[in-house]
């Protein structure tokens, strides 16, 4: 029954009218998977050259923008999609944005046009074979309307509640990853001290690691993966830096700096 259910939703899905725009370096990659796949969908101003209004029959636009300045002039700006799309719509961000300016979003869109933020986790090749995952925030109605999206596009996607949310949960893996190559990083350090066979120490880190996708073992796909998601990673670090520090104050108070300025440096044995 539930397989029954969800071929409907993806034979409707099918026929509706998908859009894509945004120059982000997975906007190619997502547009030519997707068509691929069975799936038509068009970039925005060829909908718009070639159906007159054709925006008026959009039922889901992908959003794909290479960052915020060009998010904000697709959805609000000089081309002002967001004002432009019908009843029931939906726009899926797919980017890295910071969290703040993400959930402020809701407010500045028609309350008639649904929103999903779908930041992603994986590299080019990982997008080229339909492996990314997805965090998608948002209402389960919509979410669940882009289920033939995501099965060509990704081998998993997680919903983490309202919109907004999966933006923090991407820096929140991020987080996550960048410590864990960090602490990772000075084990092997420690280990090489305690003189232990370096070729043992990695199988040792593989294992306890334990990697869920089985790609990620292979030392040539980690590389590529390692590579491209380097910048990505270090953006939305320092984004989520951003959003914890916005709120505190930095110099600390005439009344702080007297105890501080007392403690005296101790040597650690």
């Amino acid at each position: 029954m539930g397989e029954h259910v969800r071929s409907r939703r993806e034979d409707r899905a099918l026929t509706e009218t998908l859009g894509i725009a945004g120059s982000g370096p997975f906007a190619a990659t997502f547009l030519a998977r997707l068509q691929a796949g069975g799936i038509d969908i068009r970039p925005t101003d060829e909908l718009v050259r070639n159906r007159g209004n054709g925006l008026q029959q959009l039922s889901t636009l992908l959003l794909v923008p290479h960052d915020l300045l060009e998010l904000e002039d697709i959805l609000i700006g000089q081309s002002g999609l967001a004002r432009q799309l019908p009843i029931r719509s939906k726009i899926v961000i797919a980017a890295d944005l910071p969290p703040r300016f993400v959930r402020a979003l809701r407010a500045r869109i028609p309350r008639h046009v649904a929103l999903v933020d779908a930041p992603f986790i994986g590299s080019q090749q990982d997008a080229r074979e339909g492996r990314l995952t997805f965090f998608l925030g948002g209402e389960p109605e919509p979410i669940a309307a882009l289920d033939p999206l995501l099965a060509r596009l990704s081998r998993r996607a997680i919903h983490t509640g309202e919109f907004g949310t999966a933006t923090s949960a991407k820096v929140l893996n991020d987080f996550l990853s960048a410590a864990s190559s960090a602490l990772t990083r000075v084990a092997l350090e420690w280990a090489e001290l305690q003189s232990l066979d370096m070729q043992a120490a990695l199988d040792i880190a593989r294992d306890a690691l334990s990697p869920s996708d089985e790609s990620s073992a292979d030392p040539a796909r980690t590389a590529r993966v390692g590579a491209e998601s380097a910048a990505s990673m270090t953006a939305s670090i320092e984004t989520a830096l951003d959003e914890a520090l916005a709120e505190v104050h930095l110099t600390p108070s005439r009344r702080q700096k007297r105890p501080v300025a007392m403690i005296r440096p101790r040597a650690i044995h």
